[in-house]
């Protein structure tokens, strides 16, 4: 049976992936972003960048084989449907079935969540939510060999690739360690078993990764941090709440005056706007490194000061909210022509591509806010009040309780940490809500095979 079984996977993964390209097959092109051009030259140039890891670029070089765009999103198709499987095996117990059923919720996903779409984008985001389901699967299931060898190195490329997914994994932890807390005289659950080893390992893979990037920037910045240029992002953040205007204003008052003081009263709209824009006072200000000694004290003077720290904390808890009803997953994929950064690393390091990114459906305007994306948000919806059902009225199925649990403080910390300390921009959202319509489409799949089986044996 197992070796029957051996032989059925790869014919179930390519048509899992197969269908989760379905977006990119609409598109005729991967989906592209403004920030793809920077990535791709990070990693076929080895250049390491001043505000991001290098390692999503090495690994969209490495998946490419130097060859197309199109084995990239392929790889990333690959890695979505395993954790599908792995997911869906956690309420089934013959993989099999389950390896048949992740074909149809793969498809499902694919056109009626941003799964697709995601996975499909030639950037790390869908590595936010390959962080929140291979923590929850380790957590909650058993796995042993090549299958917890995967998992466990999912979660470690995904801490690699964005910064963000770091300080995530730190909430989600955490979340579960008081979820624990409050479980643990419940020996009977896995979870509660074997806790304390997996949250040792998973802790220790954060730390690992943690300090190797600092140690990176260290080396090539002089600064011991995951992210270079995390100060500019969160005076960013500032800006566009207001926070930056009121403390500038503050000190002035008090005669300390910052580079930033003379633009006060202009200040950008948005987060975006402050670190992107050419007049930015960003760029006025120093740029990247030049700004970080004024921009750290600010920062620092935020929590220090009470005053600051009460709006600070009002800021982070608003941005948090709006983040978690902010996705739509369309909404930022724009043209992008021949002058811009996308297009200029596709003709440079894959240049098969380049004719068939300008004539991809995104480059002709198509898809920016397509009505696809107001599916997702009715698809989104509705499945996030068929969770809140499931976890506030089923009596039973704790183990499948704590799973959602795991994937919800998931989806929260991603928007704490992105909302509240970063910006909100629907993509951020986007690349991780669609984990509850997987959840939802999973569990009703599971209860249905469930019936059909009670049926049977009836």
């Amino acid at each position: 049976m197992f070796k029957r079984i051996s032989a059925y996977q790869p014919i179930y993964f390519l048509i899992g992936i197969i269908l989760l390209l379905i977006p990119a097959f609409f598109n005729h092109f991967p989906f592209v972003y403004s920030d793809t051009g920077t990535y791709l030259t990070s990693g076929f140039g080895l250049i390491l960048p001043e505000e991001r890891p290098i390692f999503y670029g090495i690994f969209a070089c490495l998946s490419s084989l130097y060859l197309s765009s199109w084995f990239i999103i392929a790889v990333q198709a690959g890695i979505t449907f395993f954790l599908i499987v792995e997911l869906l095996n956690l309420f089934l117990s013959d993989r099999r079935l389950a390896l048949k059923l992740s074909c149809l919720i793969a498809g499902f996903v694919s056109i009626f969540s941003s799964a697709g779409i995601f996975s499909d984008l030639l950037l790390p985001d869908i590595f936010s939510a390959y962080l929140i389901l291979s923590v929850a699967i380790i957590f909650i299931g058993e796995h042993k060999g090549f299958r917890k060898f995967l998992l466990y190195f999912i979660a470690f490329i995904s801490l690699c690739v964005h910064v963000s997914n770091l300080y995530s994994l730190i909430v989600i932890l955490i979340l579960c360690f008081f979820m624990y807390l409050f479980n643990r005289k419940r020996t009977e659950l896995s979870f509660v078993k074997t806790f304390s080893k997996k949250f040792f390992c998973l802790s220790g893979l954060l730390l690992f990764v943690f300090v190797s990037l600092s140690l990176v920037n260290l080396r090539s910045f002089k600064v011991f941090s995951p992210n270079a240029s995390s100060h500019v992002f969160v005076i960013a953040r500032y800006c566009e709440s207001g926070l930056l205007k009121y403390m500038l204003e503050e000190e002035e008052k008090q005669g300390r005056i910052y580079s930033l003081t003379a633009f006060k009263d202009r200040l950008p709209s948005t987060a975006q706007g402050f670190i992107w824009q050419e007049d930015s006072p960003f760029k006025k200000c120093g740029g990247w490194q030049n700004s970080k000694i004024e921009f750290n004290k600010l920062i620092n003077l935020s929590f220090s000061n009470m005053g600051y720290l009460k709006e600070n904390v009002i800021q982070i808890f608003k941005g948090s909210i709006q983040q978690l009803y902010t996705f739509n997953s369309t909404k930022e994929l724009f043209a992008y022509g021949k002058d811009l950064p996308p297009y200029k690393a596709l003709e440079k390091y894959l240049p098969l591509d380049k004719s068939s990114f300008l004539t991809a459906k995104q480059n002709k305007g198509i898809i920016y806010d397509h009505w696809i994306s107001k599916l997702h948000l009715v698809v989104a919806i509705i499945s996030s009040f068929v969770c809140l059902v499931f976890l506030f009225f089923s009596k039973d199925q704790v183990k499948n309780k704590l799973l959602l649990l795991v994937l919800v403080f998931g989806i929260i910390s991603n928007a704490i940490i992105c909302g509240g300390f970063a910006n909100v921009v629907d993509r951020l959202q986007a690349r991780v809500i669609w984990i509850i319509p997987l959840f939802t489409a999973i569990f009703i799949t599971s209860e249905i095979v469930k019936r059909l089986n009670n049926k049977v044996k009836s």
